[in-house]
């Protein structure tokens, strides 16, 4: 496998991973066996495209540190707290 094809299969994974959970990066990590330092490039490049999305902070369930909790789930995506200039939401 090559290592482009590699990546963007590590990246279908990490983005159907949080499709249907909130988490930390560790935690997908450690479920899917990908290398953290793979997943947070990953994190940013979804985010840059608007398909990942900070979710809440938190104790992370594997170091107990405070963390950012992610999701690509729209559902679970935090509420604009931009000002609505025309009254749409």
């Amino acid at each position: 496998m090559t290592k482009i094809a590699n990546k963007l299969d590590e990246i279908t994974l990490f983005y159907n991973f949080l499709s249907d959970k909130v988490t930390s990066c560790t935690d997908a990590s450690q479920h899917l066996s990908i290398p953290q330092k793979h997943l947070t490039w990953y994190k940013r490049n979804l985010q840059k495209l608007g398909k990942l999305a900070e979710a809440g902070k938190g104790l992370c369930p594997v170091t107990r540190k405070r963390v950012q909790f992610i999701t690509t789930d729209p559902n679970r995506f935090p509420k604009s707290q931009q000002l609505n200039l025309f009254g749409h939401e």
